[in-house]
């Protein structure tokens, strides 16, 4: 109603987007997703986001790395409905089915770190013998640390974290729990929707195309890299050109 000519939203809900999407097109406005894969990508002018599934796969190949004799371990999950996080929960199953790991508990949370801490803390005395937990976004690992750190456990635990922030990286790189994760590029999935966009908006052409960025592994030796140049670290470890 106010006459814009190209939307962009970042969105948590891939249901939720869909009406914004049809309203766009209804007025011949350009609409792209960044982040969250959309349940219907068709509406989009373009969706941008991380090879969420991959980066899955990279935890768990992590949390084999760092628990090679295998264990039990657990892994959280949220609240909400979303395609991002369900490849994150596929490509971490995936990636442990063969090996000693076996996931004992799923938790699911609101993403919140003080809400994953409440639920994660009562299951560490279910499970005394976990070994490992793999947490799908920043805010629950730190959660988990706290947990963790209250309950005496933190040279017996590994945590993965999907996500490196800044205060994430430095709990990689100064020794904790937390002993490893994957790092996402949203700088560079911001750079990449408005270039889309803008193509589309220049030549006319909509095609709905979906485009994935790739999600890499974090450790102690990498983190300062990371944190110092986030798309040469990008173009260094990955196929991917920041055009």
């Amino acid at each position: 109603s106010q006459g814009y000519n190209a939307v962009v939203m970042d969105t948590v809900d891939s249901a939720a987007v869909s009406g914004p999407a049809k309203k766009a097109a209804d007025v011949d406005a350009l609409f792209a997703c960044a982040d969250t894969i959309p349940d219907e990508p068709k509406l989009m002018t373009v969706s941008v986001s991380s090879d969420n599934e991959q980066g899955g796969e990279a935890c768990g190949e992590l949390m084999k790395k760092y628990l090679p004799d295998g264990g039990k371990i657990i892994m959280q999950t949220f609240d909400y409905s979303s395609r991002t996080m369900d490849g994150r929960y596929d490509g971490f199953k995936n990636a442990i089915k063969d090996s000693g790991l076996e996931i004992v508990e799923e938790v699911s949370c609101d993403g919140s770190r003080e809400n994953f801490q409440n639920k994660l803390t009562p299951i560490l005395s279910k499970y005394p013998d976990v070994v490992g937990i793999y947490c799908t976004q920043g805010d629950p690992a730190m959660g988990a640390l706290t947990a963790v750190e209250g309950a005496g456990l933190q040279d017996k635990i590994k945590i993965i974290a999907f996500d490196v922030d800044a205060e994430i990286g430095d709990k990689v790189k100064n020794g904790s729990a937390i002993v490893a994760g994957v790092a996402q590029f949203p700088k560079e999935i911001g750079m990449k929707t408005i270039y889309e966009l803008t193509k589309a908006w220049n030549t006319g052409e909509i095609t709905n195309e979906i485009i994935l960025l790739p999600i890499l592994p974090v450790e102690k030796d990498t983190v300062d890299e990371l944190q110092a140049d986030s798309t040469a670290y990008l173009e260094k470890y990955s196929d991917y050109r920041v055009d």
